[in-house]
């Protein structure tokens, strides 16, 4: 914790929970910022989202969080991303932790390739349309698809599962962020 104003602190090689190495900046969106860490003592990459020290105190925001990866849970399908773990530190900090994916956005993909041909476009789109339908099934609507959002992968990958809402057994997150992914490839 930030001795100055008790925020937690998101500092590089940091060790979050006794369990992970921080060791890179990955990205950083509206609730968090992705790290490339290495899992203790597996010796695991993995990536870990910490939730922003400004946040943290806003116990919706930190409810909305730990919604969302739990969320990212029940999407269990050969084209997702395993959540691994989520928590809180006993400093404060919140994170979630998940499957390294290695590659560049698809956001990027377009704007190197400018125009992606009819075909490889269906070989990417299919795998997140699959995987859509598994987190529909499980109650999770996406809110916001796009291709930041989509992670290539060889083939494909969404790294992100914003959600509208969770229906059934699941809770309802109104405008949250889940980290989860899906890639073709499997």
């Amino acid at each position: 914790m930030c001795e100055r104003d008790g925020s937690p602190l998101e500092q590089v090689e940091q060790v979050l929970a006794g369990r992970y190495v921080l060791k890179s900046v990955i990205g950083s969106g509206n609730m968090g910022t992705v790290y490339r860490a290495t899992q203790l003592p597996m010796g695991r990459d993995v990536a870990v989202k910490l939730m922003h020290s400004d946040l943290v105190r806003n116990p919706d925001l930190v409810e909305r969080f730990e919604r969302e990866a739990q969320a990212a849970a029940t999407v269990d399908h050969p084209n997702a991303i395993t959540v691994f773990d989520s928590g809180r530190t006993s400093d404060g900090q919140v994170y979630i932790s998940m499957e390294l994916l290695e590659g560049e956005s698809l956001s990027a993909m377009i704007d190197r390739e400018i125009q992606i041909p009819p075909e490889r476009a269906l070989e990417l789109w299919i795998p997140v349309v699959k995987a859509m339908v598994v987190a529909h099934r499980k109650g999770v609507i996406h809110r916001d698809l796009k291709p930041d959002l989509i992670w290539a992968v060889g083939a494909c990958a969404l790294l992100s599962l914003g959600t509208r809402g969770l229906w059934g057994n699941a809770v309802v997150s109104a405008t949250g962020t889940a980290q989860a992914a899906v890639r073709t490839g499997r």
